[in-house]
């Protein structure tokens, strides 16, 4: 299988695409200019539950929807995507929207996992209240894929608590 990525370019490619409804793909073109998205062909063609898109959790994971911005910012970036307006008042409006965004809304720059007193940059503590922590893999070379899909190096003598 050749690997093809999708973003907000060329989504509408997508064949299933259309199958949905002209409202479901400008939710994704207005949705797509505050926050990228980018997925891939084996997401789309075996992941993704294309008689329920809407309720479907992978697919509502990998497109962008309305309730990923506020009412009044999704009006204010589909409204000034349909006035003509020049490019440089669209991205005005779109990076205000986005400065009014939480940029690490859960604490995320301040939940950061310490290994051997050190700080593990670029990971964080999950699910705490079960006592598991960032990692659901780990391999022989005791390194984790985490949830992102970035492979971090552990240490020799990290061993996890699940």
């Amino acid at each position: 299988m050749r690997f093809v990525t999708y973003n907000a370019r060329n989504f509408r490619e997508i064949e299933y695409m259309r199958y949905l409804p002209e409202e479901a793909k400008k939710e994704i073109d207005i949705v797509s200019s505050v926050i990228p998205f980018k997925t891939n062909n084996y997401v789309v063609d075996y992941l993704i539950d294309w008689e329920n898109y809407a309720g479907d959790p992978i697919y509502i994971l990998n497109f962008p929807n309305r309730n990923m911005l506020t009412e009044n910012q999704y009006e204010r970036v589909k409204s000034v995507l349909s006035d003509n307006n020049s490019k440089l008042d669209i991205n005005r409006v779109i990076n205000k929207i986005r400065l009014e965004m939480n940029p690490h809304p859960a604490q995320q720059m301040t939940n950061i996992p310490l290994l051997d007193g050190e700080e593990l940059e670029g990971s964080q503590h999950k699910m705490l209240q079960n006592g598991r922590e960032l990692f659901d893999l780990i391999d022989r070379k005791n390194a984790v894929i985490c949830r992102c899909g970035n492979r971090r190096t552990m240490g020799r003598n990290y061993s996890p608590v699940f």
